[in-house]
């Protein structure tokens, strides 16, 4: 299903087929997955997946009856993982709790009686107060509801042994949640890096070993089509507008919203008439994609050359990469012409871990377990298309000492 009719906000394109379809999944209805057990579900950023989750899927579930939660591990970088999940359990509390706790609540008071027992809000998951399964039991017996926890970048917990830590308290909840087979408390874990996300569920210390990752289907065309028909109504001069120029240019912008809405507004200025529109907008749209193409090479021929030799492996083995084994220290003597020590590589790896590339994320990022990969995932596709066109490595501006 796609929304085809203007709505009073154009940019807000809804999916309800498609978060019914997971509503469906999640709570158990299909026998052909595991969802109920775990629903992850990867996207890349800035695409639409956040919106996504707390608009489409929120409503499909809660049209179902059940309690739902969200809660963004990248909403406070600066907060543990589990705190912030705390938070997110507390907030349902002051939501779905009685008169009585609800005037606490408004006095100041965070400690409120609930089911007969004193519960502090403040202390949900640490030592002092209720765990996390205490809370959602208690959460699931006085709301008399389902409860479904919607953790978003879900793979930032992977980088602390706090998030580690709330990840396998989540497990333990849920499992002890389950009410003859059935688990009261549902979980939906997404991330913008597929890779990272399959670290919860890939091994056997995993918190979440055994279930998978799948990947949430993007705007697509449906979105290029809806935002081209918002266009003709809101300027009907461009009634001759058609839907594959705007299709090509999301496409150029990985169909990434905040992007085309950029382009559309320059184009519309660039256009000497409504013919030349479309012409516009699909230059504009290849001109940011190859913009994108021309910082990274500068950003990249600009790294000193160790790290461009460690950028490197790891683009090229991606998640093999093993940044201290032998073949990986074969291979920066070779790039450098002198031999690395392990010592020297792991000051190599934690700079790139702290340095903005360009402004914002790091280049590199490290699990708890100690794990490396690409930050953005989108430095990868660049990568990609570079080395099929022959132009990797960059070679560095005429004057750039390395």
């Amino acid at each position: 299903m796609s929304n085809t009719k203007p709505t009073s906000n154009p940019q807000h394109f809804a999916r309800p087929a498609l978060a019914d379809k997971l509503s469906n999944d999640l709570v158990g209805d299909s026998v052909l997955n595991d969802a109920s057990n775990g629903l992850f579900l990867a996207g890349p950023r800035r695409t639409g997946k956040s919106e996504f989750l707390k608009n489409d899927l929120t409503q499909a579930l809660e049209q179902r009856g059940l309690l739902v939660m969200y809660v963004d591990l990248w909403s406070d970088k600066a907060r543990p993982p589990g705190e912030l999940i705390a938070k997110a359990v507390g907030d349902a509390y002051r939501s779905h709790l009685g008169k009585v706790a609800k005037v606490a609540l408004d006095v100041g008071l965070d400690q409120v009686t609930v089911g007969g027992m004193k519960i502090d809000l403040r202390n949900i998951g640490k030592v002092t107060g209720l765990t996390l399964a205490e809370a959602f039991k208690l959460l699931h017996t006085q709301s008399k509801k389902r409860l479904v926890l919607i953790v978003d970048e879900a793979q930032h917990a992977l980088t602390t042994d706090d998030g580690l830590n709330a990840m396998v308290a989540l497990k333990s909840a849920r499992d002890q949640l389950k009410e003859k087979g059935q688990s009261q408390l549902l979980l939906v874990m997404s991330g913008s890096h597929k890779d990272k996300l399959a670290r919860l569920v890939n091994s056997v210390s995993a918190p979440f070993w055994g279930s998978s990752v799948d990947n949430l289907p993007t705007l697509g065309e449906a979105y290029a089509r809806h935002i081209c028909q918002s266009l003709k109504c809101e300027k009907p001069e461009l009634l001759s507008l058609q839907d594959t120029a705007v299709i090509e240019a999301f496409t150029h912008c990985g169909e990434r919203p905040q992007f085309l809405f950029k382009i559309i507004k320059e184009a519309n200025m660039a256009s000497a008439s409504p013919a030349d529109f479309s012409a516009q907008l699909i230059a504009l749209a290849k001109q940011s994609q190859q913009h994108d193409r021309d910082q990274f090479v500068q950003q990249f021929a600009a790294l000193p050359k160790e790290q461009q030799a460690v950028l490197s492996l790891l683009f090229e083995k991606g998640n093999d990469f093993a940044p201290f084994d032998q073949a990986a220290m074969a291979y920066y003597a070779q790039a450098l012409g002198s031999s690395l020590t392990a010592s020297n590589v792991q000051v190599i790896l934690d700079s790139m871990q702290k340095q903005d590339f360009p402004a914002e994320p790091p280049l590199i990022w490290k699990s708890a377990r100690g794990r490396y990969e690409l930050y953005d995932q989108t430095l990868s596709e660049v990568y990609s298309y570079l080395k099929a066109a022959g132009q990797w490595p960059p070679k560095p501006a005429t004057g750039d000492k390395t």
